[in-house]
């Protein structure tokens, strides 16, 4: 089987069809520079091209990493978007409390 490899859509499908059936994820560029492409094309007209494309051994697989590689990537992933997230939290509490200090005038000092 063939599929594209737009944004993150790939995924979940080749999560499930992994170790069912042989997923060849081919780079969209690669696929639409081929001599023959229809820039004008369906969702069936692309089918048909990924599955010639395929057929005749025109299409070079994208690396995938292992599973394992995958999972501790996602959680990498995970762990550094809440670290952000913290960090913009306490950047946001901060600023907050800073606005509430009572400003000292000039002849209370």
């Amino acid at each position: 089987m063939v599929m594209e490899s737009t944004g993150p859509y790939w995924v979940p499908v080749f999560n499930i069809l992994e170790g069912e059936v042989k997923v060849v994820l081919a780079n969209p560029v690669e696929v639409k520079n081929r001599k023959g492409h229809q820039t004008d094309a369906t969702d069936a007209a692309d089918a048909w091209w990924l599955a010639h494309l395929l057929r005749h051994r025109m299409i070079r697989p994208s690396f995938i990493p292992d599973k394992q590689t995958r999972d501790l990537r996602e959680l990498t992933r995970r762990r550094k978007k809440l670290i952000r997230q913290v960090a913009q939290y306490g950047s946001v509490k901060l600023g907050n409390q800073r606005r509430r200090l009572p400003r000292r005038c000039a002849g209370n000092a």
